[in-house]
Formats: structure tokens, sequence, C-alpha cells
């Protein structure tokens, strides 16, 4: 029974699979085999149908009035619109039936392929599909997401810089309230700050007057350790001064 339901299983992208993948090489060669009757049968009927189509041509053209003298169709000639060299290729390219088979067969060859190789897949336009809605519904989410934050954190403002000892007891020597989540500003970036540097401490976010506000503890660095990573700063007018700088 695991098998006959991994049959149909292995026909949906790989992360519905079950693990091991039971069925998948029986799911791809029943895909393949099932190509084959319904190409046959509907191949045999878009032939009959070309075949009497091209007949009720010739029919047509030899019935058209000739010149007695040089045996030349009077009338504008017609072109056969099908041939037996072309009908299998016109079948399988041009008809919904013929690409449902074509697809069908290089669907079953792909997955059976991709089984033998070891990074199994599932049928190809299913898994493009879901991984299409999976995209789009994950740009959604952030969106709202991203639009949640930002109605909580309000329109943005300029950064405000407090003294440590005065804000949410951190143990820094100033922390920097932004009305924005800073890129690249992660605890033990340093900042620059004319000839000071700034060691940043773990953000974190408080609501402060109903916004949200992300905070960035900083601590004086006087240390000689190498500044791995570090970010040029202005500090703002209306912060707090600087200590003087040590002769």
């Amino acid at each position: 029974m695991s098998i006959l339901i991994g049959i149909f299983r292995c026909i949906l992208p790989y992360r519905y699979w079950s693990e091991p993948p039971r069925g998948a090489i029986a799911s791809a060669i029943l895909t393949i085999l099932l190509s084959f009757p319904i190409g046959f049968l509907g191949f045999l009927s878009y032939a009959g149908k070309a075949a009497d189509t091209s007949a009720s041509q010739i029919l047509e053209l030899a019935n058209r009035p000739r010149d007695k003298t040089t045996g030349v169709i009077l009338d504008k000639p017609i072109r056969i619109v099908n041939s037996n060299i072309v009908t299998p290729l016109l079948f399988f390219l041009t008809t919904a039936e013929g690409l449902f088979v074509s697809y069908l067969y290089c669907s079953g060859t792909f997955r059976l392929l991709t089984v033998a190789g070891g990074d199994p897949y599932g049928d190809p336009i299913l898994t493009l599909l879901d991984r299409m809605a999976r995209s789009s519904w994950s740009r959604i989410r952030l969106g709202s997401r991203a639009y949640q934050r930002e109605k909580a954190e309000g329109p943005p403002v300029p950064d405000r810089i407090v003294e440590g000892h005065r804000f949410d007891g951190k143990g820094a020597d100033y922390v920097l309230i932004s009305s924005r989540v800073k890129e690249g500003w992660t605890a033990g970036t340093v900042l620059r700050v004319d000839a000071y540097r700034l060691r940043l401490g773990d953000p974190y976010e408080v609501s402060i007057e109903g916004r949200l506000r992300t905070c960035y503890p900083l601590s004086l660095a006087c240390d000689g350790r190498i500044d791995r990573r570090f970010l040029f700063y202005r500090w703002p007018s209306d912060a707090p001064p600087l200590p003087d700088m040590p002769e």
C-alpha cells in the first residue's frame, strides 16, 4: 500500500515525498507508459482526419478547370496542408493532446533520470507552480510583516542618543535610539566617530511613546583590538558630548 501511495505522491514536488521516496521509479515508468496508449489513439484519430482533409483537397484540385491546351489549372492553386512525413510532428507539437502526451513522456523520463542520479524531482510543472506559489506567499508574508513593523515604528525620525546610565540600565556608555533597524549594525561592530571608537552591544527593541524603537548600546573602546567590522558615523549635534581624549 505504501508503494501505491508513493506512486501518486511522487508526482508531487519532492518536499511532499516521504523518506525514502518509495514508488518514485514506478511512478516515473508508469507516466512514460501512460503516454503510449494516449498518444497512439490520439495520433490515429488525428492522422485519419488529416488523411481525409488531404484527400478532399486532392479531389478538389483534380476537379478544377484546366486550360485545354496546356493543362494548367485556371483557378488559384491550393496548398496541400498535410503529408505523411509531417503528420507526426504536427500532432505532437501543435495539438493539445499531442503536447500533453509529449509532456507525459518527457516528465516521466526526467523524473526517472533524477531518481537514478540520486537527486529526485517531482513533476516539473507542479514543482515550478509550487515554487512560484511558495515564493509569492513568502513575499506576501514579508510584505505584511514589513507593513506591520513600519506601522509600529511610525514615520522615520533622526537618531537620538542618550547616556547609557540614564536609559534602561544596559551598562553602556551611550544608547543610540533609532526609528529603523540599521543594516550591518551587529554586536561587536565598531562605530568610528572622528577619533573615537564605540563598540556596539546587542541591539534590542523597546516601545517609546507608543512607537517601536531599536536601541543600540555603545561603549567606548579604548583597547588596542583590531576592528574587524567598523562603520563611520556622524555624531548628532544634540547628542551628549563625547569625553575628552586623553593626551
